[in-house]
Order: C-alpha cells, then sequence, then structure tokens
C-alpha cells in the first residue's frame, strides 16, 4: 500500500525529474550497485537532500526500498537517515509512517509520536485517525497504558477499526471480557474486519 502511494505521488514530479539530465540519474545507477548497507543508505539520503533535482519514481522506489532494508537489517540509525530525507522530499502518510517505524525502534515512543504529531496537521480524512491510532500503538508499546488508550480512542471515534481491535485486545488482558466482546464485535461490522479482530472475539467468547 505505501509503495503504491509512492509512486502515485512521485509520478506528479515525473516531467520536472525528466529534465534534469543524466548526472542524478548516474549517482542512482552507481547507488543501486551498492551492497546493502549503511554506505549506500547514507548516499540515497544524500541524493535526496539534494533540493536542485527532483528524484524520478523509479529513484524514490529506490530509496524506499532501501530504507525498508536497512530497517529489516536493523541498521535503525542508517534507515532513519534514508527514510528522514524520503520523508521530507515527499510528505505524506506512507513516508512518516515508515519513518515513525524506525525512530520507534531506534529512539523510542517520543521520537515516533513527535514526527507523527508533527505531520498531523496535514492528513486529511481518514489519514487522521491511522496517525492517531499509530502514535497510540507507540505508546502502548513505551508502557504507557493510559496515553496510548486516549490517543487509540481518538482514533476510534475518527473511525479506525484497527484502533478498536487494539482497545479490545486492551480489555482483554485487563480482564475486562464484556467490554472486549463489544469492541471486537463491532470491528467485525467492518466491511472488512481484520482477522486479528475475529481471533479475538474467538478468544473474548471464550474466556469466562
Amino acid at each position: 500500500m505505501w509503495l503504491a502511494a509512492l509512486l502515485l505521488t512521485a509520478g506528479q514530479d515525473a516531467p520536472a525529474a525528466s529534465r534534469e539530465g543524466g548526472i542524478q540519474a548516474d549517482a542512482w545507477s552507481i547507488l543501486d550497485a551498492l551492497p546493502p548497507g549503511r554506505e549506500r543508505a547514507l548516499r540515497a539520503a544524500e541524493l535526496l537532500s539534494d533540493r536542485e533535482r527532483v528524484p524520478s519514481a523509479a529513484q524514490l522506489e529506490s530509496a524506499w526500498r532501501i530504507g525498508t532494508q536497512e530497517a529489516e537489517a536493523l541498521r535503525f540509525d542508517s534507515a532513519v537517515a534514508v527514510q528522514r530525507a524520503l520523508y521530507e522530499r515527499v510528505p505524506a502518510l506512507w513516508s512518516v509512517s515508515n519513518l515513525a517505524l524506525s525512530l520507534n525502534r531506534l529512539e523510542g515512543a517520543a521520537a515516533a509520536d513527535g514526527v507523527l504529531s508533527q505531520w498531523l496537521p496535514q492528513a486529511r480524512g481518514a489519514e487522521r485517525a491511522d496517525v492517531w491510532s499509530q502514535r497510540g500503538q507507540f505508546w502502548l508499546g513505551a508502557g504507557q497504558a493510559q496515553r496510548g488508550r486516549t490517543y487509540l480512542a481518538r482514533a476510534l471515534a475518527l473511525g479506525s477499526a484497527d484502533a478498536g481491535v487494539m482497545l479490545a485486545r486492551e480489555d482483554l488482558e485487563a480482564g475486562q471480557v464484556s467490554s472486549a466482546r463489544t469492541g471486537f464485535a463491532s470491528a467485525l461490522l467492518q466491511p472488512d474486519p481484520s482477522p486479528w479482530a475475529l481471533r479475538g472475539f474467538g478468544v473474548a467468547l471464550l474466556t469466562p
């Protein structure tokens, strides 16, 4: 989903990118030939930060893949470097979410929450619910249940089904079985309910 959004967003800049000549393309070609690692990620971040040239859709996709590979390899410092540059180049829900995930692993929930809260005023429609849900999940993971639940409740009010499932899970773990059943049942009414909602509802039914 994020990759599709990247290509859609980047496509708007493609004509400008095509006018920039071959220097930037050659730099990205060299970058693609490098093995995965910090050096490649930092070079990608430098290329993204070059405001004199507009990267093409393919170059943005390459940077996205590099950041993802660094995060999967647990090199979160270099993942953050390229993901932050990518977010600054293309501020969108997919890019800020990607950056927040790595920041959460590198620096903690406060850092992840910081970039999400800064981007929140730009969010539109369902994006706002998604951002509040992500913020809530990060704080839950950090052990700050009250803050996490508050943010998830805000996301739920904005229409986030994921937030409803998370709150129901928290209720189930706290022994509030009736509330958990209600939450999971509500999530199952969504057009495309999460598998976690079905599993959670089953567990809640079996819990005395």
